[in-house]
């Protein structure tokens, strides 16, 4: 059964070796860049128009980053992994263009917090009948969000250090978050994105996973990610875009059969005419997928498309996409062709839906996006379907979770400059006392190429006393049948591989008076393996409350109350109750 592990957060992360040439003078290029790395998605999630920052937890000081499987580098034609923000031409290949005008500043918010909790259930009856114990947290954190004529950095990190009174369970560092930048090497024509995350993902997912204040079912991994990016304008209203993006993991304590040292290229040409009336996009790419020495196995898929495109209005626009791709994990490595139809509809200045479908060697393949915002309202609806991989899923890793990306858009006319708007959603997720991420599907482990099908619903809404935020989502995850690989799977991976994860949470907050303010969180999700991984199964529900009052306008106080119940085949005992008392205080930046 795996085990929790013990972490350093002195321990130094090890990058696998790779033998293409340009990931070598990619690698030079992040030395000279002299910033830590993360995913070019969350730089285009937390600087520009539709993104968030990363804000703590309001009460808890906690962020956690969120994973969305939603988006997949497979899927081609959906979402870009491009850093800076695209023009809109409508699902599909987007070129992106220069930086957003705004103001140049900076936001630094620094902050610590003090937690202890009682549980009766320490090691979640997991080898053994439940055991009691006390857990201290020391949680410190820092969010930036910065703009200078050269350089964007933008994220939130934090180290929540867990010790155990009785050592119920080992004592460990546990990192959360990422930082990204894009560096302005030539401008209008060269960018350079570079970035690392660090994010927790469950041991084994026929176990609870941890809400805070345990080590209980988790282990670490790093990602990493180099990205050159050229771009230009060329005659008759044209633009191209040539990037490469360069991506590794490395996992700290994954249990046997997780991959733990991942590689990801993803080179890219486009070529892009704006529908005025009439465009089109041409976009060839191929990405190569390492899953490192433990398995020896590797995957190389290269797709071509072309997309037409009409603007039946400004704010309608209609397109046809063809192509062809081709798969070294299929036996004979074949070309396949795709077909398919595309919309991207603007019916206010504040809402967009779009989607695709194509037809490809798997089946239909489909994005849809439906986006709304408010004052006081936002609301996000997507889904997908598509091929993926782990290192293609750790890529897509955004630096902020899906509650701050809302409000981020809900505050974008309010505040254009992106430091200010950073520092608005901190004060009104502090305010709120709203999480930084709702729930969502773990991350699989498995050294499989595997069909992803997920739906996920996002909304939070602000009121003059009360703030709520729900979230919904559902990843059908399973093996791609008629694969080449050769590596004989332990049962274990077939299940990451071949299940499906359903759950909800809501988060509420109402202030009682100018300075105490309650907050209650509802969580359910459940785990179904299917196919060859069918009759297992794990459930859990949570329901947490919490009183909080403002000591000072940086410094909170929470008491609470946790009750679980959870259901696996794994468990002694499937109810833990606990009590906690924390202090939260951000520094003045």
């Amino acid at each position: 059964m795996p085990a929790v592990r013990y972490f350093s957060c002195a321990a130094v992360p090890v990058v696998p070796g790779i033998s293409r040439p340009n990931a070598i003078a990619l690698a030079c290029v992040a030395a000279l860049l002299g910033f830590a790395p993360t995913h070019s998605r969350a730089q285009e999630a937390a600087l520009f128009p539709n993104g968030g920052s990363a804000a703590g937890d309001a009460g808890t000081g906690v962020a956690s980053p969120v994973i969305n499987p939603t988006s997949s580098l497979f899927n081609a034609g959906g979402g870009s992994t491009t850093p800076l923000p695209a023009m809109s031409t409508g699902m599909g290949t987007s070129l992106p263009l220069q930086p957003a005008p705004g103001k140049l500043g900076t936001f630094v918010q620094p902050a610590v917090t003090a937690r202890e909790t009682y549980t009766d259930n320490a090691n979640f009856g997991y080898g053994g009948p439940a055991q009691g114990d006390w857990v201290s947290e020391v949680i410190p954190s820092l969010t930036v969000q910065s703009v200078t004529p050269r350089l964007q950095l933008t994220g939130s990190m934090q180290f929540d250090a867990i010790n155990y009174l009785h050592h119920t369970l080992p004592s460990m560092v546990l990192p959360n978050g990422g930082f990204d930048g894009i560096l302005t090497a030539i401008p209008k024509h060269l960018y350079l994105d570079a970035g690392v995350t660090a994010v927790q993902s469950p041991n084994d997912l026929l176990l609870p996973s941890n809400l805070g204040a345990s080590t209980f079912n988790t282990f670490t991994t790093y990602n990493y990610h180099v990205s050159p990016d050229f771009r230009g304008k060329l005659p008759d209203e044209m633009q191209y875009d040539l990037r490469s993006d360069n991506a590794w993991s490395h996992s700290v304590n994954a249990p046997y059969g997780y991959l733990t040292d991942t590689y990801l290229g993803h080179d890219s040409a486009e070529l892009l005419k704006k529908p005025q009336s009439l465009g089109f996009a041409l976009k060839v790419e191929q990405f190569d997928n390492s899953f490192g020495a433990a398995t020896g196995e590797s995957t190389r898929q290269q797709i071509g498309r072309l997309i037409l495109r009409a603007a039946l209005d400004p704010q309608f626009v209609v397109g046809l996409r063809g192509g062809a791709e081709r798969e070294n994990f299929l036996p004979g490595d074949p070309w396949h062709s795709i077909s398919g139809a595309e919309f991207d509809w603007k019916p206010t200045d504040h809402a967009e839906i779009s989607a695709y479908d194509e037809k490809r060697f798997f089946g239909n393949g489909f994005q849809y996006s439906v986006l709304d915002r408010t004052p006081w309202l936002a609301f996000s609806l997507t889904g997908n379907r598509d091929i993926t991989t782990t290192p293609q899923e750790l890529f897509s890793l955004p630096a902020t979770g899906n509650v701050a990306g809302l409000l981020d858009a809900m505050l974008m006319t309010q505040y254009p400059d992106p430091a200010a708007r950073a520092q608005a959603v901190q004060s009104l997720m502090t305010s709120e006392n709203l999480p930084n991420s709702m729930a969502g599907p773990a991350l699989l482990f498995a050294p499989l190429v595997y069909l992803s099908e997920s739906n996920t619903a996002t909304a939070v809404w602000t009121g003059r006393r009360s703030a709520i935020s729900l979230s919904v989502f559902e990843l059908r995850s399973q093996v791609l049948a008629g694969t080449s690989f050769s590596t004989a799977l332990p049962a274990a991976s077939l299940f990451e591989g071949s299940n499906v994860q359903r759950g909800a949470s809501i988060d509420g907050n109402h202030h009682i008076s100018p300075l105490t303010s309650l907050a209650l969180t509802v969580s359910a999700s459940r785990t179904e393996g299917i196919g060859s991984a069918a009759g297992f199964a794990m459930s859990q529900n949570a329901t947490t409350l919490r009183l909080i009052h403002q000591l000072s306008p940086l410094t909170e106080f929470t008491v609470g109350a946790r009750n679980q119940i959870f259901s696996s085949p794994l468990l002694f005992s499937g109810r833990e109750k606990a009590v906690f008392v924390a202090l939260y205080h951000r520094f003045q930046h």
